[in-house]
């Protein structure tokens, strides 16, 4: 049997349930009389146009409730415990409820800690935070801001904290220095020192 013939075969058995269906509902509700006599009446086949008119009522249905969806802008700024911008660090932006592995948007902070993101869906969602030298960071967002605007601190990692510990004794005990040799009269020295040093963002 070729696929054609099984189709039909398929198509009559399926369109003979319809016929049983009706037949059984119609000793209560007059279905033949209000919905299959004025089609077919006039040359059509009731079972096909009913078939087409249900599939456009899910297609609408479905429309509607999945391609029509609130959205709106997300706003993030990153930093580190001490409130200093966190460039570079990676977002990613996942639908929380239902399918949660379902990623709907992802960037990387600008130099001032800053990413921003267009046509969010207005749902719970679920943020995964990481850049290099700091602990990855997961926030759930029951609700979406109000404001648009969330701020995520993340927490170094001991070996970046000792890092930045060692930066701050090196830059502490080069203004020493400088402090020293101003009191002890040599101001161009002290000045050799300084102006490298200020031009170091803290």
């Amino acid at each position: 049997m070729d696929l054609t013939a099984l189709l039909l075969k398929l198509y009559f058995n399926i369109e003979s349930a319809y016929y049983e269906f009706l037949d059984a509902i119609d000793n209560y509700v007059p279905v033949y009389k209000a919905l299959v006599n004025p089609i077919e009446d006039n040359g059509y086949p009731s079972f096909p146009v009913y078939c087409i008119l249900l599939g456009f009522i899910v297609a609408v249905l479905f429309f509607f409730s999945h391609a029509v969806q609130p959205t709106s802008s997300l706003f993030l700024t990153l930093q580190d415990e001490d409130g200093r911008s966190l460039s570079g660090a990676t977002v990613l932006v996942f639908a929380a409820s239902g399918d949660s592995s379902l990623q709907v948007a992802g960037g990387v902070s600008d130099f001032s800690g800053r990413i921003g993101f267009v046509g969010i869906p207005v749902k719970p969602l679920r943020l995964q935070v990481s850049k290099d030298g700091y602990v990855a960071k997961s926030v759930s967002l029951d609700q979406f801001p109000a404001t648009g605007v969330v701020v995520i601190s993340l927490e170094p990692t001991s070996e970046t904290l000792l890092q930045v510990r060692a930066q701050s004794e090196d830059r502490r005990r080069v203004l020493d220095d400088i402090e020293r040799l101003k009191r002890e009269g040599y101001p161009e020295f002290a000045e050799a020192f300084e102006t490298p040093l200020l031009d170091v963002v803290d």
